[in-house]
C-alpha cells in the first residue's frame, strides 16, 4: 500500500491522496465519523464492500475505468463500514475527504482482524471473497 498525500498537513480542511493497493493489500473494514469521502479510479479494478454493524455485506460496488457495469467514482456520505477487494494486480485511486485528519474519526469494525494479525487476516479475506461471490450471485 502506498499513500501520497497532496495536502500540506493533517490540519488542512481538504485532504487529498493518491493511493495504490496491490491485490494482497488488506484494508481493515472501517467507517469514518463526521466526514464524507470520495474515490476516483485511476487504474485497475476493485470492489468496495459495505457492511452493516454486524459484518453482514449490504452492498458491493465494482470499481474500474475500463470494465462495463463498473463505476469509476463513488462517494460515501454516511458512516458505513467498508473495505476493498482488489481484483487487478494494482488498484490506484484518488481519494478526497475533509480535514483536519483526526485518527479517532475512523472506527474499525470490531468483527474484523487487526492489520497485524496475519493468520486471522488470511481467514477473514478468504471468507470475505466467498461471501462477496454469494452476495453478488443473489442479486
Amino acid at each position: 500500500r502506498i499513500r501520497l498525500c497532496t495536502h500540506r498537513n493533517e490540519k488542512e480542511k481538504l485532504q487529498e491522496m493518491f493511493i495504490a493497493l496491490s491485490r494482497e493489500t488488506y484494508i481493515r473494514p472501517h467507517k469514518h465519523l463526521n466526514k464524507a469521502e470520495s474515490l476516483h479510479v485511476l487504474e485497475g479494478d476493485a470492489e468496495v464492500v459495505f457492511f452493516d454493524e454486524n459484518g453482514k455485506i449490504t452492498k458491493i460496488i465494482s470499481l474500474s475505468k475500463s470494465l462495463s457495469k463498473s463505476y469509476f467514482y463513488y462517494r460515501i456520505n454516511e458512516p458505513t463500514y467498508h473495505t476493498f477487494i482488489v481484483k487487478s494486480d494494482i488498484f490506484i485511486f484518488h481519494e478526497t475527504t475533509h480535514g483536519p485528519f483526526n485518527k479517532s474519526d475512523t472506527l474499525y469494525a470490531p468483527w474484523s482482524p487487526e492489520e497485524k494479525d496475519f493468520k486471522k487476516i488470511d481467514k477473514f479475506v478468504l471468507e470475505l471473497k466467498e461471501s462477496a461471490k454469494t452476495f453478488a450471485g443473489s442479486l
